[in-house]
């Protein structure tokens, strides 16, 4: 190479590979300040593309797992209506069997019905009492709960919809208002009516229970899918920190090194007017 003064060609080779080392530097500089591998979309355009996607996806399933916890939530709260009335009608079938027996006075009868009576009250508002979000779900309103567990529309595979009323009917103590138990003829026909609204009232909870099983299954399906889709994405998106740094380090050397052979480069030009002095 010629020794010119015009065109330093060492010097414009040096600047060249300053700027690309300037912008490898720029590069991991983003990587480790973001904690992302992609820090612009021309560094990996499909991974972007696949990540951002799965980023939706990951969102949307954390929601629905949210959806079958609040459902979950919803049938927890119709359980324990239930539990506070079968525990009343426990106590109904008490008064009721201790009401058909002879050992017991009409006063004392009396007695008794006056506390029947007033716990089929208590039944009653306590259905009407049991209600999720403003819906009743015992008595009065649909009782309708219907969870989206997925990220599509389709609703045969992506939601679980039921009604607690339509598989339960109204609990709401309604067969309960004519009973009585102030003589002993009223008490025994009591029994079966009591009898008829326990074994109703037992079999909402085990149809609410595994109304809860199947949200929870959801649920944990829910998590797991999330999990795994998230580890993908982390392959994806997430920055190597320590290849990172190294990077930060060895463009640093390279930059330093570059800057000494760009002095040097630039001091070409001065010997050529040496030459002519």
């Amino acid at each position: 190479m010629g020794l010119t003064v015009n065109t330093n060609v060492a010097s414009l080779v040096a600047r060249r590979r300053m700027g690309s080392n300037l912008d490898s530097r720029a590069d991991a500089l983003n990587r480790l300040s973001s904690g992302d591998r992609i820090v612009r979309s021309s560094v990996d355009p499909s991974g972007l593309a696949i990540s951002e996607y799965m980023r939706a996806q990951i969102r949307g399933l954390g929601q629905a797992y949210r959806n079958a916890n609040d459902g979950i939530s919803k049938l927890q709260v119709a359980e324990g209506g239930l539990g506070t009335i079968g525990e009343i009608g426990a106590r109904l079938k008490e008064l009721a069997l201790q009401a058909s027996s002879d050992t017991l006075t009409d006063e004392e009868r009396a007695f008794a019905d006056g506390e029947f009576r007033s716990l089929v009250t208590e039944a009653r508002r306590t259905a009407r009492s049991a209600e999720f979000n403003g819906v009743r779900l015992l008595a009065g309103g649909d009782g309708a709960v219907s969870a989206q567990v997925g990220v599509r529309a389709d609703p045969l595979e992506n939601s679980v919809g039921y009604n607690v009323r339509d598989l339960l009917g109204p609990i709401d103590g309604s067969e309960l208002a004519g009973a009585s138990i102030g003589r002993r003829e009223g008490a025994r026909a009591a029994i079966g009516v009591v009898d008829d609204f326990i074994d109703r009232v037992s079999r909402g909870k085990g149809q609410v229970g595994g109304l809860q099983n199947r949200l929870e299954v959801a649920a944990s399906n829910l998590s797991s899918i999330t999990h795994g889709k998230t580890v993908s994405y982390s392959k994806i998106r997430d920055a190597d920190v320590a290849r990172a740094a190294s990077d930060k380090v060895r463009t640093g050397i390279v930059g330093r090194a570059g800057a000494a052979v760009l002095a040097q480069a630039n001091s070409a030009p001065r010997a050529a007017l040496g030459l002519l002095s």
